[in-house]
């Protein structure tokens, strides 16, 4: 009998959590949810002024993006909200622009010619005839530019053979963290040369094609810098980068089936599942997340951060959020910072890569370099740049990373 009862209370209580989790993914995407808007335009070369008919407009850190046609337009259909579109073609720059969607936009697109000095490889040939000593100072000028040029580039490829174990360490701390992950070209990654100890620095932008098994993404990073530093205990990242998401075909149901439950794993307790959690109208602790307001110290990484005063005074959503009464918005509005911990996932840092020994439960740190920053309910930010984060939002290696426009189903 007690056999029976026990068993009873066990399947009760799976049913309720099942119940729970179901009914939360529900919520996360009703509040999600905003109006579809068109956004349009054109894309042309700056220095001819003509459409350019083959490039590709995208939109950073989701999977959302579109060809140029041939007169030089793209148009796309996404969610309302604060987007930065990339518009590029081979062989030019790229261009950015941070647009609000608020309503259907036409944007334009001006792309430069590169016009560094290491557009060229090789020396430049003597010309067949030099009148005067300007012609000759200019040309002797020309092949010491090129001759420095071919100088640097191989230092960065003999480094580069030298360096597989500074190539593995960037892979392992920057893109997989120990998941099924693949950069495909590692072999166009340079290395500044340096004598400081602990100190990797990307030389020159890169873009990296990232195979995410784990969750069934191509990755596209378009890495214009990095940096680490490994300190006593800990290592320090910073990396600038833009991403784009292509989805991969699953090989089988049961694959396909993993990826689903993978990506949700990686979407909890991220920093836009607990933006869309603040938009609800359910509590926080519904989905998982505890307040804390006080101050810290920051370690010496400029990463992770650690406290012997942890400001373990417990707020309320309210204290630091609101809803906007002039626009379809949430704000953000506090001063000193936020401590959020997640209470359903554990402090998993094995590497001490977030300075987070001391928590006992995934903890992030937010801070405004504003006074208010608005976002959307589907948790897209009008200004990233505005919000610092600290602790486990700082570090998401490329393969725990999911495209902005990314759900639960």
């Amino acid at each position: 009998m007690l056999s029976f009862l026990r068993f009873w209370l066990t399947g009760l209580i799976c049913f309720f959590l099942f119940l729970s989790c179901s009914n939360t993914d529900k919520v996360i995407n009703k509040t999600a949810y905003t109006d579809e808007v068109e956004i349009s335009g054109t894309v042309i070369g700056s220095q001819s002024g003509e459409p350019l008919s083959k490039g590709t407009v995208w939109i950073e850190g989701s999977s959302f993006s579109t060809q140029v046609a041939e007169d030089g337009t793209f148009s796309m259909t996404v969610p309302k909200g604060f987007y930065t579109l990339v518009a590029e073609q081979e062989g030019l720059q790229r261009s950015r622009q941070l647009v609000e969607l608020e309503e259907d936009k036409s944007i334009e697109f001006r792309l430069m010619d590169y016009t560094s000095a290491e557009s060229s490889d090789s020396i430049t040939e003597e010309p067949a005839s030099l009148s005067g000593m300007n012609e000759r100072v200019t040309y002797l000028e020309r092949q010491v530019d090129s001759l420095e040029v071919m100088v640097k580039r191989l230092q960065r490829r003999l480094y580069g053979m030298q360096a597989e174990g500074k190539i593995q360490t960037f892979v392992n701390h920057y893109i997989n963290d120990d998941l099924n992950c693949e950069v495909v070209n590692s072999e166009d990654i340079n290395f500044d040369v340096t004598e400081e100890a602990g100190v990797m620095n990307i030389s020159e932008s890169v873009d990296l094609v990232v195979m995410n098994y784990e969750l069934g993404y191509e990755v596209r990073v378009a890495l214009r810098g990095y940096r680490s530093k490994r300190y006593d205990n800990v290592v320090g990242i910073k990396a600038d980068a833009d991403y784009f998401f292509r989805e991969m075909t699953p090989r089988s149901n049961t694959q396909a089936e993993q990826w689903k439950l993978k990506r949700k794993e990686m979407f909890e307790g991220s920093l836009r599942h607990f933006l869309i959690a603040l938009a609800s109208d359910k509590p926080p602790i519904y989905f998982g997340y505890v307040f804390y307001a006080g101050s810290f110290v920051q370690n010496v990484s400029g990463l992770g951060y650690s406290s012997t005063e942890r400001g373990d005074q417990q707020v309320q959503k309210d204290f630091f959020y609101q809803e906007s009464n002039f626009s379809d918005t949430n704000i953000l509005s506090f001063e000193d910072e936020i401590r959020v911990e997640y209470k359903r996932r554990g402090n998993t840092d094995p590497d001490n890569i977030m300075g987070l020994e001391d928590y006992l439960n995934q903890t992030s740190w937010i801070s405004l370099n504003t006074d208010r920053l608005e976002f959307t309910d589907n948790g897209t930010l009008k200004d990233p740049n505005l919000l610092e984060v600290n602790g486990y939002w700082a570090y998401t290696p490329v393969c725990k990373m999911l495209p902005a426009n990314y759900l639960p189903e």
